[in-house]
């Protein structure tokens, strides 16, 4: 997407009349929103990812730290004869 702005910014100042001009640096002004939208929409990402990471190590964290108790529910009494 860079170069494709860079190629409009440098088409655009070698345009020979002021309609080419215009025209090429509207190109590169739709480029250059296009480029926001795709850094907007991966830093979106990113912070989706780097949230789920963070849930799952509070969650595993939170498993370590139970603790299990042992609770006699019956005995059994057998004998040999």
């Amino acid at each position: 997407m860079d170069e494709e702005i860079t190629t409009f910014r440098k088409q655009a100042r070698q345009a020979g009349n002021l309609p080419d001009q215009l025209a090429l640096r509207r190109k590169m002004i739709q480029a250059e929103a296009k480029r926001d939208e795709a850094e907007t929409e991966f830093r979106t990402a990113t912070r989706q990812i780097t949230s789920q990471k963070n849930d799952l190590i509070d969650a595993v964290e939170a498993r370590l730290k139970q603790q299990s108790t042992r609770t006699r529910l019956f005995t059994i009494r057998w004998r040999l004869i």
